[in-house]
């Protein structure tokens, strides 16, 4: 079973405290440079494949982390579908959708954001993608660039959590999470980190 590499895609444009989910949002000035930094990071842990959420943000940051590997690129890995709450702020989603209050509860997994998808969604497409991968060599590392959402999602699913374990993970732009899949059980050997980010 291999070692997952994880990577949140780097900072967008239009970020600015909303839901983005399905928006295909490109790289920001900033984001690139972000992306360019932890490609630096990565050059001492080469991985043998790239695999990439199909949504701009994390192809394009998948190619700035190994442009020599083609990523292998997964629906699947998509961030959460936040339905009509694309592009509203937490305070605004609150007062035009109060009945979503449910879905971020994590009482029921089937609940879904009005006109999106529900956490059993989320964590039934991921679970795809990890049975996909999870077969590997022990002593291979992939590279997997997806979104705050399919990456915890991911991780969940890794160690055996609970999905409402989903909002107790913190991941920030262009950080490596660093999960070891191996015979003896799942290693969580970094979460979120961001130390190549700082000046």
């Amino acid at each position: 079973m291999p070692r997952l590499l994880l990577v949140r895609h780097a900072a967008t444009v239009g970020a600015n405290g909303r839901y983005w989910g399905r928006t295909d949002h490109p790289l920001s000035q900033a984001g690139l440079a972000q992306a360019r930094r932890i490609a630096g990071r990565l050059a001492t842990e080469p991985a043998v494949a790239v695999h990439s959420s199909d949504r701009l943000r994390a192809r394009a940051t998948a190619a700035c982390l190994a442009p020599g590997l083609p990523a292998i690129v997964h629906p699947d890995l998509r961030e959460l579908d936040f339905g009509y709450l694309e592009g509203l702020t937490w305070q605004e989603a609150a007062r035009l959708y109060p009945q979503s209050e449910e879905f971020w509860s994590c009482r029921r997994l089937d609940v879904s954001l009005p006109g999106g998808e529900s956490i059993a969604d989320l964590f039934a497409r991921v679970g795809r993608f990890l049975a996909e991968v999870r077969e590997g060599p022990e002593d291979q590392a992939l590279l997997v660039v997806a979104h705050g959402g399919s990456l915890r999602a991911l991780i969940c699913l890794c160690l055996g959590l609970p999905p409402a374990s989903l909002w107790k993970l913190k991941l920030d732009h262009a950080s490596l999470t660093v999960l070891d899949l191996g015979h003896e059980g799942p290693i969580l050997r970094l979460l979120n980190d961001t130390c190549h980010l700082q000046p």
